[in-house]
């Protein structure tokens, strides 16, 4: 039930169907972002454990992929997407952290207390995003 419902959000997207979607194996942010919001059988919010949510996104995806509703480059990245999140995660953060030289990368940390800045550097909590994919921009917590 929940993987039909799935499959039918991907096609209401308009995201290509068949071989013509073999053509177009790239996952640029936008079909990223749409593959992402169509997985609604999936809820984060209410996710028990951070492993059930990941396996949830990986049948959904395996089913879309399988029919070539979505590349198989771009379901790798939804699901990676899922794994560094929050979800089913109780108290865990999204941290950007920033070093001295301007980096910034996102890890999941335990607690808020996890979060460090790295030396000479700084670091920010995501407040609004659950995954790493979305959680930092360049120099910082993305808004």
């Amino acid at each position: 039930m929940r993987l039909t419902l799935v499959f039918v959000l991907f096609g209401s997207l308009g995201l290509p169907a068949g071989r013509a979607w073999a053509a177009a194996a790239t996952c640029d942010p936008a079909t990223l972002a749409k593959a992402r919001a169509a997985i609604t059988g999936c809820n984060c919010a209410t996710a028990t454990s951070h492993k059930d949510y990941v396996k949830c996104v990986g049948d959904a995806v395996k089913t879309v992929v399988k029919a070539k509703t979505l590349s198989k480059e771009c379901g790798r990245a939804v699901h990676k997407c899922a794994a560094k999140s929050t979800c089913g995660a109780s108290g865990a953060v999204a941290c950007c952290e920033t070093n001295a030289k301007g980096t910034t990368k996102c890890s999941i940390k335990r607690d808020s207390t996890a979060c460090k800045a790295p030396h000479g550097g700084s670091f920010c909590l995501s407040t609004t995003h659950s995954s790493c994919c979305d959680a930092c921009g360049t120099s910082g917590c993305a808004p």
